[in-house]
């Protein structure tokens, strides 16, 4: 488990802390790296079905189909 090893070093010196603070504390940090993630995901998927989209439009409106190019 990844999240015990994060919860034994945290309340190492903070005694204050209950581990409910602490657990709330490290899923805070998970769900915005997962929140960034999927908004990265989300915005290279919205790029390459544009991408695909404009190759599309283009194979579409030429005459001879697109030209096949990188390969």
């Amino acid at each position: 488990m990844l999240v015990l090893p994060l919860i034994k070093g945290n309340c190492i010196g903070k005694s204050t802390e209950t581990p409910l603070s602490v657990y709330s504390r490290i899923s805070n940090f998970y769900t915005k790296l997962i929140y960034k993630e999927l908004v990265n995901l989300c915005g290279r998927l919205m790029v390459a079905s544009w991408s695909l989209h404009g190759r599309l439009m283009v194979a579409s409106w030429s005459p001879h189909g697109a030209p096949e190019r990188g390969r």
